[in-house]
C-alpha cells in the first residue's frame, strides 16, 4: 500500500513539473516577439554596360546589404519587396520602376532600354520592411522580429550614345603553336578550338559496315600540312620475317579494331585489348599534345563520354 502511494506521489510530482515547464515555454516564446529589433540598411544600384547606345538593353541591378532571416532557395521564405528605381532622363523627365523585389541574396535586376542620347541618373529606394517569425537552426528554435529601416542608394550616372556600343572584340587568334586548355578569357577562340570526339562516330555510338553513320567532326579544322606531335606504339606491326615470307602482323583492323579513340578536353582516351579477342583489359588516357599518359584504368571499358552544360542560380559551366 505504501509503495503504491509513493508511486502516485512521484507521478503527481512529475506531472506538475511538466506543466510548469510547458507554462514557462509558452511564456518565453511570445515575449521574444515583443522586442522589435531595428535594423539599419544600405541600398545599392549598378548598371551595365556604361556607356550604352540608344535602343540597346541596359542591365539595372539593385540590392540590399542585409539578408532576410528566413529567405530560402527558389523563392521560399520572405524576400525584401517594394523596391523602386528612379531613372531621370537627359530632358529631366522621370521614369520610376516600381514593385521590385529581391531574390534570397537580396539582389534584383531588370532591363531598361534608353530612348535618347545623353546623361541619365539612376537611384534605388527601399521602403523598409518588417519580417518576424521563427525557424529551427543549428542552435535550436530561432525567434526574430526585425524592422528593416528604409534606405536609398547613391545617385549614379549613365552615358547613352546615339550610336550603338559595339561588344568587346574577339582576341586575335595565335599565329604560332598553341595547346589546350584555351584560356577562358580568350573570347572568340572557340572558333578555332579543337572539338571533342565523344563516341565512335562523333555523334553516333558505333560505326559499322554499311551503317551510313559518317565519322565527321563539323567544328574541327584539319591541318594544312602533315605533322607529328608524338608517337606511341600501341601494337606490333610490319613484316614477321623468316619462314613467314611476306606475311605481316595482323593489326585487328577488320573486326577487332584496336583503336576507337574518344577525345575530351585535349585528352585522347582509348581502350586496349589483345588482338585475338575483343574484351578490353584497360583504358588509357593520353595528353593529345605531349603523348604522355595521364592515367590508366585496369579492367575498365569506356565506350563514350559527354559534356553537360549546366546553368543554375549558383552554377554555370560545362562538366566533362
Amino acid at each position: 500500500m505504501k509503495e503504491n502511494l509513493s508511486f502516485k506521489n512521484k507521478a503527481l510530482a512529475v506531472t506538475i513539473i511538466l506543466m510548469l515547464t510547458a507554462t514557462t515555454v509558452f511564456t518565453v516564446i511570445p515575449s521574444a516577439f515583443a522586442a522589435t529589433k531595428m535594423v539599419e540598411t544600405f541600398s545599392f544600384i549598378a548598371v551595365a554596360p556604361d556607356p550604352v547606345g540608344v535602343g540597346q538593353d541596359l542591365l539595372v541591378t539593385y540590392r540590399l546589404d542585409k539578408v532576410s532571416p528566413n529567405a530560402g532557395a527558389l523563392g521560399a521564405g520572405t524576400m525584401f519587396t517594394g523596391f523602386s528605381v528612379k531613372i531621370t532622363k537627359p530632358d529631366g523627365t522621370v521614369f520610376t520602376k516600381t514593385g521590385l523585389s529581391t531574390d534570397p541574396t537580396s539582389n534584383g535586376w531588370f532591363l531598361y532600354t534608353p530612348t535618347a542620347a545623353g546623361q541619365y541618373t539612376l537611384q534605388a529606394f527601399f521602403p523598409g520592411q518588417r519580417i518576424n517569425g521563427s525557424s529551427f537552426g543549428f542552435s535550436g528554435l530561432v525567434v526574430y522580429d526585425n524592422t528593416y529601416q528604409p534606405s536609398e542608394s547613391s545617385i549614379i550616372t549613365l552615358n547613352v550614345t546615339q550610336e550603338p556600343v559595339l561588344p568587346l572584340p574577339d582576341n586575335p587568334f595565335p599565329t604560332g603553336y598553341w595547346t589546350t586548355p584555351i584560356y577562358g578569357e580568350n573570347k572568340g577562340w572557340y572558333k578555332m578550338g579543337a572539338d571533342n570526339w565523344l563516341m565512335q562516330g562523333y555523334d553516333f555510338m558505333s560505326r559499322s559496315f554499311g551503317s551510313g553513320n559518317n565519322a565527321f567532326a563539323p567544328y574541327t579544322k584539319a591541318p594544312n600540312s602533315a605533322h607529328i606531335l608524338w608517337t606511341k606504339p600501341i601494337m606490333l606491326g610490319g613484316m614477321v620475317g623468316g619462314p613467314y615470307g611476306d606475311v605481316n602482323y595482323y593489326q585487328g583492323l577488320s573486326y577487332e579494331e584496336h583503336y576507337n579513340p574518344i577525345i575530351l578536353d585535349g585528352k585522347i582516351i582509348f581502350t586496349e585489348h589483345y588482338l585475338d579477342q575483343t574484351t578490353n583489359f584497360q583504358t588509357r588516357c593520353v595528353d593529345l599534345y605531349t603523348g604522355e599518359d595521364v592515367w590508366i584504368l585496369n579492367n575498365t571499358n569506356i565506350s563514350f563520354a559527354q559534356v553537360l552544360e549546366i546553368d543554375t542560380p549558383n552554377e554555370h559551366g560545362a562538366i566533362a
